[in-house]
């Protein structure tokens, strides 16, 4: 009897958990881990890549700047960053989609 309210005990305190980390907004673990493993993967893709064009993309990307806004920040044109971007965009597709890279 012991053992059987126990465990019942415990899976009552491991849905609580749960419920309470959902409620305070935190990312489930696999989702996080599968995060992780991306920007592992985008980082690796990038890292061959001049420091500008580099740069560039992931001030389009992950902070949302317009190209002018990138062009003032790297001190080149508007169209040099549309380049670089479709440049760094042309790249990792062919690391994503070519036969002879490693997936």
């Amino acid at each position: 009897i012991d053992g059987a309210r126990r465990r019942r005990i415990e899976q009552a305190y491991l849905e609580a958990l749960a419920l309470q980390a959902q409620d305070a907004g935190m990312p489930d673990p696999a989702a996080v881990h599968a995060a992780l493993d991306a920007l592992e993967k985008i980082s690796a893709m990038l890292a061959g890549l001049p420091t500008k064009t580099r740069e560039a993309f992931l001030l389009s990307r992950l902070d949302g700047l317009t190209y002018s806004e990138i062009a003032i920040e790297l001190k080149v044109s508007a169209s040099t960053v549309k380049n670089y971007v479709a440049s760094v965009l042309v790249h990792c597709y062919n690391a994503l989609y070519t036969e002879d890279s490693p997936a």
